[in-house]
C-alpha cells in the first residue's frame, strides 16, 4: 500500500515538507544574522570570544564526559564549581551513543578580569579598565567653587597648575598658605595657578562652612588664588580629581593635608610632593615647566 500523504489542497506532502524546510532556512539565516549584528555592534564581546574562545573549549572523551580546558585534574573534572558538576554528572550517565558538545555555563578566569568568572563581569571589567584610563589631562574635568557653581579645569588650558588639598586648621596651614601665595604671585604672570581644594579628611581640620573657609583664607591668610568647594579626596566619596591625580603616581591614599601635585601646561601630573615639602621646595620644578630656565 502507498504510504498516505499529508496535506491539503494541491499542495500535497512534498509542498508542505518544502515550505516548513524553506521556514527553517530563513529562520537559520535569520539567527546567524542577528549574531553577526550583535558582533559587530559590540567588539567588544567579539574580542572575549576571540581572545579566550580557544582556552575555554571543552574536550570531550572517549566516554563522552566533558573534561573541560582545566583538564582531567582541573575545576570542571572534579567536579568543583557548577562547570565541574556538569562535566561529573555526563561522565556518570550512560553513553547515549550521540553525546553533544556543551559549553560549561561558567568559565575560566581570564586575567584581564580578575576575580570575574562570566562573560558579563569579563566585559564589565574590561570596559571599567578603558573608562578608567580614559582621561589623560586634569583640563577635562571640573569642580565646583565655594558658591557651588561648575568650573571646568580646562579654562586653565596652557597654564602650569599646583593642586593643593587643604585645611585651615592644620600644623601645615601657615608655611603652606604663605608660600603658595608667593609662588603664585611671582609665577601668575608666567602662566602659573595655583588650585586650592579643602578637605575635612583628617582630623577634622577643615569643618567650617563656605563662608567661614572663604572668609578665612582671602582675609585671614590673604591668598587670592582660586579656592573650590570642599571635597573628598579618598575612599569611595573621593572626587574624581583626586582618583586620577592618585592613580598617575601608584598613590593608594593621600597622607594627609596639603598634599601637591605638580601639572604642566598640557594638562599631564608631572610631579607630587607630600605634605611634609614646603611649597618653595618645588620652585625649581615649576621654573623648568615655564620654560623660564631657558631664558
Amino acid at each position: 500500500m502507498a504510504p498516505r500523504k499529508v496535506g491539503g489542497g494541491g499542495n500535497g506532502g512534498s509542498g508542505a515538507s518544502a515550505h516548513g524546510e524553506g521556514g527553517k532556512h530563513r529562520r537559520g539565516i535569520g539567527r546567524i544574522g542577528i549574531v553577526l549584528v550583535t558582533m559587530l555592534a559590540f567588539p567588544t564581546l567579539l574580542f572575549v570570544a576571540l581572545s579566550h574562545g580557544a582556552a575555554d573549549i571543552a574536550e570531550v572523551s572517549s566516554n563522552g564526559a566533558a573534561t573541560g580546558a582545566a583538564g582531567p585534574t582541573g575545576a570542571f573534572a572534579d567536579g568543583e564549581g557548577e562547570g565541574g558538576a556538569l562535566a561529573t554528572e555526563r561522565a556518570a550517565a550512560p553513553d547515549a551513543g550521540s553525546a553533544a558538545v556543551e559549553m560549561p555555563h561558567e568559565l575560566p578566569t581570564p586575567d584581564l578580569g580578575a576575580g570575574k568568572t562570566t562573560l558579563v563581569e569579563k566585559v564589565t571589567a574590561i570596559v571599567d579598565d578603558k573608562l578608567s584610563g580614559a582621561r589623560h589631562s586634569v583640563f577635562e574635568f571640573s569642580a565646583k567653587s565655594l558658591d557651588g557653581k561648575t568650573i571646568p579645569l580646562s579654562g586653565f588650558k596652557s597654564q602650569v597648575l599646583l593642586l593643593v588639598n587643604v585645611a585651615s586648621k592644620c600644623g601645615y596651614t601657615d608655611v603652606h598658605y604663605r608660600e603658595m601665595e608667593q609662588l603664585y604671585k611671582k609665577y601668575k604672570s608666567h602662566g602659573f595657578t595655583v588650585l586650592a581644594f579643602p578637605s575635612n579628611e583628617f582630623g577634622n581640620q577643615e569643618p567650617g562652612s563656605p563662608a567661614e573657609i572663604e572668609a578665612f583664607v582671602r582675609q585671614t591668610k590673604k591668598a587670592s588664588f582660586p579656592l573650590f568647594e570642599k571635597v573628598q579626596v579618598n575612599g569611595k566619596g573621593a572626587h574624581p580629581l583626586f582618583v586620577f591625580l592618585k592613580d598617575k603616581f601608584g598613590i593608594r591614599e593621600i597622607p594627609w593635608n596639603f598634599q601637591k601635585f605638580l601639572v604642566d601646561r598640557e594638562g599631564h601630573a608631572v610631579h607630587q610632593y607630600p605634605p611634609q615639602v614646603d611649597p618653595m621646595a618645588l620652585e625649581g620644578d615649576l621654573i623648568k615647566l615655564l620654560g623660564l630656565h631657558e631664558k
